[in-house]
């Protein structure tokens, strides 16, 4: 996984932020420590 190169703009970050109504100031970070969790499950959605 290429966690490093996960990133956003500064209005893409404040958009999820609020949208998923975060209190953390840093959302790519937010991502990344859950993603990076031992027992993170992620499925990717089929549209």
């Amino acid at each position: 996984m290429n966690i490093g190169k996960l990133y956003s703009t500064q209005m893409g970050a404040e958009r999820m932020k609020r949208n998923l109504k975060l209190e953390a100031d840093d959302a790519v970070l937010w991502h990344k420590e859950k993603i990076l969790k031992e027992n993170a499950q992620i499925e990717r959605a089929i549209h």
